[in-house]
């Protein structure tokens, strides 16, 4: 693996590179960095290449601090998501070059995969959306009441100051999700000036016209328990993915990568191999644009 930046529009962008082969691009959502990501994906890669040994060619998952977060600042300019957005595509340009893409992004990294697939469709092989922000201009959410379904009074009670994120997003609280969710490790706190300045541009100018059809193979997964996005929202996006898989999981919230892991991981392995036969069945170079 390989920690490193790309500066683009004067911002050195920082990200994490691990493997070779196909690009895919993972997006981390508000508040977090790109250790949240490679947490929940890497041991999926790991579990498949060790059922696929010498199956084609591997993945080089590049995982990104968006700016603002992790160790990606955020200039005093960048005050919008169309502007985030533009960052991204640059960085994309930067590090993929004209090659193919797949995209990956959790919540808010799910609303710009939805931006970057927009418009980067003819390139686009794939787009695995988790607990996606959907609809932000509109200013509100369809999202079901906050809930705990289960609780262990002797986790609760081992929660630290600093982790009183863990109880605000968890549906279930007991010891094994507190293990996981200290075994990311400790993240990097974002910049709260630059979502200070985000704040009143939370939304891309051009959300309503993110119709453009995704033809390659896409998987949407929501937790049946989120209070923070929900589950309802991103059904209509089906009508522009005509290849899309959309699971609703009960016993998950916000966090339903870690809260249904094996569920999610199934999951995601089958959508990796619809991704992997759409680019082989295509006339396309998945090293390149034919």
């Amino acid at each position: 693996m390989a920690a490193t930046t790309a500066t683009v529009q004067d911002i050195p962008i920082h990200y994490e590179e691990i493997g070779e082969g196909r690009p895919i691009v993972l997006l981390h959502g508000f508040s977090m960095e790109h250790r949240f990501m490679t947490h929940a994906y890497e041991p999926i890669f790991a579990a498949r290449a060790g059922t696929r040994p010498g199956d084609g060619p591997g993945w080089r998952r590049i995982y990104v601090d968006m700016p603002g977060h992790g160790a990606t600042p955020a200039p005093e300019w960048l005050t919008s998501d169309d502007q985030v957005l533009d960052v991204l595509m640059d960085f994309i340009d930067a590090v993929v070059g004209g090659q193919r893409v797949v995209v990956v992004g959790s919540s808010w990294g799910g609303y710009h995969a939805r931006g970057l697939a927009d418009r980067l469709a003819d390139r686009i092989d794939g787009m695995l959306l988790t607990v996606p922000v959907v609809s932000v201009a509109s200013g509100r959410r369809d999202v079901p009441p906050r809930t705990v379904l289960v609780t262990d009074p002797a986790a609760i009670a081992d929660v630290q100051p600093d982790e009183e994120m863990w109880r605000e997003l968890s549906v279930v609280q007991t010891r094994e999700q507190l293990d996981r969710y200290r075994a990311r490790g400790r993240l990097l706190p974002p910049d709260e000036a630059f979502q200070e300045r985000l704040a009143p541009h939370y939304a891309f100018s051009f959300e309503d016209e993110l119709t453009t059809p995704i033809e390659a193979p896409v998987l949407i997964v929501a937790g049946r328990q989120d209070s923070i996005v929900g589950y309802r929202d991103a059904w209509p996006l089906l009508e522009h993915m005509p290849r899309a898989t959309y699971a609703v999981l009960d016993r998950a919230g916000h966090a339903v990568e870690r809260e249904q892991s094996a569920l999610f991981t199934a999951l995601t392995l089958e959508w990796l191999d619809r991704v992997e036969e759409h680019m082989a069945s295509g006339s396309e170079d998945p090293r390149g644009v034919s």
